[in-house]
This record gives C-alpha cells, sequence and structure tokens, in this order.
C-alpha cells in the first residue's frame, strides 16, 4: 500500500496540475460556446483570438516544472531583498504597493451596471429625499447606506457629475484596499515563510471576491473585508491573544454591514461557548451589552426605524429556493434540480476554483492522516460551513448569475479555511511552492479575464446578454435584465433598442402599467407618435380608471389635433381626479386650440393656479387667453403674479 509520504509527493503534484489541465481546457472549449449555463467560466470567450490562445497557454505553461522553478526563484529573491531593507525603505514600499493596488482597482474598474442591482441602486440613490427613503434602500445594508450618503454628499461638494457612482466606486476600492490590509496580516499570522506568505495572500486576493472591489456598483464591498476582519479577530482570540469582546463588535458591525452574516450566528456562538469553557462569564455578559449597544448605535447612525427591521427580520419571503414544486416567479429551480448544483458549480469555479482544490487536498491529508485540527481551524471549517448553506439556500431572485455579489462575502471562510487547513498538512517546502504558484497563476488569469469582461463596457454587454437562461433565471430575472437594458439603451439614445426590451418585459408581462408607460417614453423619445398613442390606448384599456393615463393620453390627441378625442378623455379624467391641476390645465389648452374658446378655458387655467400657485404654464395661458379677449390689464397682472 503506498506511504502517506508517497501519496503526499507523488499525488499533490498531480491532482493540481490535472486540476489545471482540465481548467484550462475548460474556459478554452467555453471560449467558443459562451452561455448562461456556463456563467462561472466563460469569460475568455469575450476576448479576442491572441487572448483566447494565450490564456490556457499559460495556465499550461505553470505545469513545466522549470518555469515553476524559475517564478519561484524570482518571488524568493524578492521576498529576500525585501526582508534586508531598512524598515523606512520597507514601509516606502508596502505604501507604494498600496497605492499601486487602488489605481489597478481604478483604471480596471467597473464601467457598466450590469451585474446585481447595481443600475437600480444608482438611480435610487439619485432620487433619495427623505430619511426613510434612505432606509428604504438599504434594507439590508444600513451602515452601507450611510457610508454611501455620506460619500456621495463629498462628492456633490467636490461638484461631481456623478457623485453617487463616485460614492460606490470608491468605497469599492477603499474596501479593497482594507481587505488586502487584513489579508496580508492573516497569511503571515498562519505562514511564517515568507514565501508562502505572498503566494498565500495572492491566493486570496486573486478570488472572484476581487471583482467587488474594482469600483463594483453595489452594497456588499465594505462586509467583505468586514467579515475577513471578524475571521482573523476569532482566530485571535481562540489563540488567547485578544479579548473576546474584539470579535464580537466586529461581528456586529458586520451584521449591519450585511444581514446576511446573521448566516454566521453559529461561529459567533461557538466563541462564546468557549468563552464559557473558558470560565469568562464575566466577560461574555460585557462583551454582550457592548454588541448590543453598538448594534443599536450603528442602526441610530443609520438612521434605520426598528419596525422595518422587525419586518426584514421577521420572514423569508422569497428569499430561500423552493423544496417542493410550483415555483413562485421569484424562482427557477428547487433544492434537488440539477439546474440548482449546475448554478452553484458555476458560483464556485467563479470565485475560488483554485482555493476549493486546496481545501480538498487538505482535507484529504487530514482526513487519511487522522491529524487533529486546531479550535481556531475548526472555527474557520464552521464559518466555510454557513457559507455553503447560504449559497445552497438562498433564492437569488435576479439568477445567480447577476446575483453572486450577495453570496461572495458570506463565502468568504471557503479560501480562508483552505489557507488555514494548507498551513495545517505537513507538505515537503518545495512542493507546496510547486502547488501554490500553480494555483495562484490559475486564479489570477482566471479573475483577470472577468475583471477585464467588466472594465469594458462592450464586453459586459455582450456577455449580459448571452446570461439569459430558462432554466437557472425565474421569470422575475428575466423581467429585471429587459428592463436593465432597455434602460441601458434609453440612456444612451439608442431608443430602438429600448423598445425591444421593453417589448420583450411585455410580451412576457402585460400586467405591468409602469412598463407599459417607458414602452411609451421610449416611442416618444424616438419620435414614433402613432405607436406612442397605440401603446396609451393599450394602458387605458388595462385601467380605465387611471387619470394620469387618460391626461397622457388626451395631451398626445392634443397634438395630434384630435381635439374632441382628447377632450372627452380629460374630461374623464377630472372625474377621476376632480383636485389636479395638470387635468385643468390641458382641459383648458385643449378647449384654446381647438374652439379659441379663451372664455371658456380661463377657469381651468385659474382653477389649476389656486390648486398650485407655482404652475408657471397655467398663468401664461391664463395670460394668453385674456390678452386675446382683449384685457391687456388682467394679462399683465397675471404675468406679473408669474414673475
Amino acid at each position: 500500500m503506498m506511504s502517506m509520504k508517497e501519496f503526499k509527493t507523488y499525488h499533490f503534484s498531480h491532482i493540481v496540475a490535472s486540476f489545471v489541465f482540465i481548467f484550462a481546457l475548460l474556459i478554452f472549449g467555453t471560449a467558443f460556446y459562451p452561455a448562461g449555463w456556463n456563467w462561472g467560466f466563460h469569460f475568455l470567450s469575450f476576448y479576442r483570438l491572441e487572448i483566447i490562445l494565450v490564456i490556457p497557454l499559460l495556465m499550461l505553461l505553470i505545469l513545466i516544472p522549470a518555469i515553476q522553478e524559475s517564478l519561484i526563484k524570482i518571488i524568493s529573491h524578492c521576498t529576500e531583498w525585501f526582508s534586508q531593507q531598512h524598515r523606512i525603505v520597507r514601509i516606502v514600499i508596502i505604501l507604494t504597493a498600496l497605492s499601486g493596488l487602488i489605481l489597478l482597482f481604478w483604471s480596471f474598474r467597473v464601467r457598466s451596471y450590469f451585474l446585481g442591482d447595481g443600475q437600480l441602486v444608482l438611480r435610487r440613490i439619485q432620487k433619495l429625499d427623505s430619511v426613510d427613503a434612505l432606509a428604504l434602500n438599504f434594507k439590508r445594508e444600513p451602515l452601507v447606506g450611510f457610508f454611501i450618503v455620506l460619500l456621495t454628499n463629498f462628492f456633490i461638494v467636490l461638484k461631481r457629475s456623478n457623485p453617487a457612482g463616485d460614492a460606490y466606486c470608491w468605497l469599492s476600492i477603499l474596501s479593497g484596499l482594507s481587505f488586502a490590509i487584513i489579508a496580508w496580516k492573516l497569511v503571515k499570522h498562519f505562514a511564517k515563510d515568507r514565501m508562502e506568505q505572498s503566494m498565500l495572500f495572492f491566493l486570496l486576493l486573486s478570488t472572484g471576491v476581487s471583482q467587488q472591489f474594482f469600483g463594483y456598483v453595489e452594497n456588499y464591498a465594505p462586509s467583505v473585508a468586514g467579515i475577513l476582519l471578524f475571521l482573523l479577530l476569532g482566530i485571535a482570540y481562540l489563540e488567547g491573544t485578544i479579548p473576546i469582546v474584539w470579535a464580537m463588535i466586529v461581528y456586529m458591525v458586520v451584521v449591519i454591514l450585511h444581514f446576511g452574516a446573521l448566516i454566521f450566528l453559529p461561529a459567533f456562538a461557538s466563541l462564546l461557548y468557549h468563552a464559557a469553557k473558558r470560565k469568562q462569564i464575566g466577560e461574555i455578559g460585557a462583551s454582550l451589552f457592548l454588541t448590543g449597544a453598538v448594534f443599536f448605535a450603528l442602526l441610530q447612525l443609520s438612521q434605520y426605524p426598528f419596525e422595518l427591521l422587525k419586518n426584514i427580520m421577521g420572514g423569508t419571503g422569497h428569499h430561500l429556493v423552493a423544496f417542493s414544486l410550483p415555483l413562485n416567479r421569484f424562482q427557477a429551480y428547487n433544492f434537488f434540480s440539477l439546474y440548482h448544483l449546475l448554478d452553484v458549480i458555476n458560483f464556485l469555479m467563479l470565485s475560488y476554483p483554485a482555493a476549493m482544490v486546496l481545501l480538498i487536498i487538505s482535507g484529504i491529508v487530514i482526513w487519511r492522516k487522522r491529524i487533529t485540527i486546531a479550535i481556531e481551524t475548526r472555527f474557520l471549517l464552521l464559518v466555510a460551513l454557513c457559507g455553503i448553506v447560504f449559497i445552497i439556500v438562498l433564492n437569488c431572485e435576479i439568477g445567480m448569475s447577476r446575483d453572486w455579489d450577495i453570496l461572495a462575502p458570506i463565502s468568504l471562510g471557503i479560501p480562508v479555511a483552505a489557507v488555514v487547513l494548507w498551513k495545517t498538512i505537513e507538505v515537503e517546502r518545495t512542493l507546496r511552492y510547486r502547488i501554490l504558484m500553480m494555483l495562484c497563476v490559475v486564479s489570477l488569469l482566471h479573475t483577470g479575464l472577468w475583471v477585464g469582461v467588466n472594465s469594458d463596457e462592450s464586453k459586459a454587454e455582450e456577455r449580459f446578454k448571452i446570461l439569459e437562461d430558462d432554466h437557472l433565471w425565474s421569470k422575475h430575472a428575466h423581467l429585471d435584465s429587459y428592463e436593465v437594458l432597455a434602460v441601458y439603451h434609453r440612456e444612451r439614445g439608442e431608443y430602438e433598442k429600448a423598445i425591444q426590451y421593453y417589448q420583450k418585459y411585455i410580451s412576457l408581462d402585460s400586467t405591468n402599467k409602469r412598463l407599459w408607460g417607458n414602452l411609451a417614453n421610449a416611442y416618444q423619445l424616438a419620435g414614433n407618435k402613432k405607436k406612442t398613442i397605440e401603446v396609451y390606448e393599450t394602458m387605458m384599456h388595462l385601467d380605465e380608471g387611471d387619470y394620469q393615463i387618460l391626461t397622457n393620453l388626451g395631451i398626445l390627441l392634443t397634438n395630434e389635433q384630435r381635439f374632441s378625442e382628447a377632450l372627452a378623455l380629460l374630461r374623464r379624467a377630472e372625474e377621476y381626479a376632480p383636485e389636479d391641476p395638470i387635468v385643468k390645465y390641458n382641459i383648458g389648452v385643449t378647449l384654446m386650440q381647438s374652439e379659441q374658446a379663451y372664455k371658456k378655458a380661463i377657469p381651468y387655467f385659474l382653477d389649476a393656479i389656486q390648486r398650485d400657485p407655482t404652475y408657471s404654464q397655467a398663468y401664461y395661458r391664463a395670460a394668453q387667453c385674456y390678452f386675446m379677449l382683449g384685457d391687456s390689464a388682467k394679462a399683465r397682472q397675471l404675468m406679473s403674479q408669474w414673475q
């Protein structure tokens, strides 16, 4: 029977090499067949042919021992040179590296907002007009909302053209900088060898989660750094180097950053359990009190109402994967579906392909050798398990291929556990370096491809359009993607394309009046008056009592000089909304243009002015009527009131 040593020296390198070989072939194959079902590893298909050939080749070249040894020597010389420098020189180098990291995040920042709810959150933040609106737009990330509003106001002072976008971008980049610093502290804690520290650091930094640091417009980047800090402090407490209160407070901050972090309650409870075993009862009580105080203080700082917190915590709604049929409009599959498994595999391939291999081979050795793992390692494994549970039970309403960003922070325990398990096993040093070198190269290239796609607007748009898959996306996901693309093209002035996507939406859900209105607006912007009127006529049949639809259609018909039809619609609108000044005003305009009935029109304009004294157009039209009737004094009086 093969000895454990033989297993290590022979099997480890071959397992990793086989993974690299298969992965290189996989991404090369999907470069020619990108689809929704391979969303986690098809990024190569959006590049030129030379890149399609070079990237897999680089992955295969790293399998050559001579190349591995050359790269290891280069890193070894660099780390040795760094360690020999004066402390001030090392500090300057570190600050330069951090500045370079910021520049990297900025240079390759996301240029479009197709992933997650990026487009939606930007529109919402620009329309915030009250404290309540702030809470409603950050229902599950209240502290992030506080940071975003603070940064948005800062960029408004600087007179930036897109202050909300800048706020998200820089919060994302600063979160990435924090993550890098914490990740370095973590690997230094477990690896004493500078070579291994460097490679483990790059392995953590090159996971798919890092996409959130490239100016990513969503609410989850700060929680990535926060969760990593919680893990580091949890380890430090279990090793007895810090009191438990620090880990507990940071955990509560993380929860305010991302309510999904409540999935880590078992890990939090395990810290309390170990504190109880150590007979630190008084410290537990004081820590719980301080943690609760921090929680409520941060909610107050974020201006988050407790009633909303109660509602959010009180129900799961449609946020869990269905365990049985039938499915609702927010669910694409049930828990036991193969499509569910496919989505999970894609997520892991996207985020942690190398870390998963490291985790598996480390787990094999620990199991075969019956190695007893330390309590801090068990803590990290529990965190990783919580993350895996979160991945498989959370229902991603707009599809996991878009909602990956919700899962990414919570799954961070997977690569961290992989790093710590790797340090638990005994592997010959050269072999360790070779394995880590192969995994680092694959991880860097794979994540680099994804970052490159998202930093190029045309590539990101092309990829987004092929993500659609009936087996992986719910009805809601399809509808949301159509609206996102329609808004994207409308804002670029590509009205015909916007119309196509609005029509796709309506073909799937013809009951949404808001989308019918958007379609009408797109036709109007495109200059197609006939289609605009047809859409409003359809909307009128959907809801005959909606005075706004009646008013808008009346205005359109007035502009087309179909006065009798317009007046009939506006009279109906007046019946439903007798207090609305816009309806009054437009009745007056129609009377003026159709019959030149200035005397009949004046009461409607005056009524509109009475109901809205700031209605400038009503003043102008009323004055115009008086002037046409020969009452110049009254016309001047109204014009002076308006001015």
